[in-house]
């Protein structure tokens, strides 16, 4: 799950169970994705909880983003 919620301009959060986002094409199809304007792109990979199994990553996905939502309405 990405974010710029919070993040300075062409910066964004990556959360990611699996805590090892390096793939390239990755990276670009988000820059793309996400309609960045710079050359230079910052992109965190934030601490959060790590799945075991690999087949989890979208009920982690859901839960980061539902997490991230209900700290912007309260």
């Amino acid at each position: 799950m990405i974010s710029t919620i919070g993040c300075p301009t062409d910066d964004v959060n990556v959360y990611c169970s699996m805590q090892k986002w390096t793939d390239e094409l990755s990276f670009q199809a988000m820059t793309s994705f996400l309609k960045f304007t710079n050359d230079k792109v910052v992109a965190r990979l934030a601490n959060v909880s790590k799945q075991h199994g690999g087949s989890d990553c979208s009920l982690f996905a859901i839960a980061y983003a539902e997490t991230l939502l209900r700290a912007l309405i309260l």
